[in-house]
């Protein structure tokens, strides 16, 4: 007959491995997310190129919170800053 011992070693070796596993794959869900919103932000400010200034600071806004997600899923169990509101949009007269 096997003492209690070992079996609850072996219970806390399951749950270790378990949780491992599931932390690896919510981590590469997590990095996956973040470069789909780093590819995105990179997409919008390519589709801003216009001569004005307020087009070019929007761009750096974007271009800024794509290089923010690019760090983010770099390291995805840091938590990520929420992002800058964009410049306000100036009518022209």
């Amino acid at each position: 007959m096997m003492r209690p011992g070992r079996v609850t070693r072996r219970w806390f070796g399951g749950v270790a491995v378990a949780s491992i596993i599931a932390g690896d794959v919510w981590f590469w869900r997590r990095r996956n997310r973040l470069l789909q919103r780093a590819h995105a932000c990179r997409a919008r400010a390519s589709v801003l190129n216009g001569p004005t200034d307020q087009e070019a600071a929007i761009r750096g806004h974007y271009i800024e919170l794509a290089r923010q997600y690019e760090h983010a899923a770099s390291r995805p169990w840091l938590s990520v800053t929420r992002d800058a509101l964009p410049p306000p949009v100036r009518d022209s007269p």
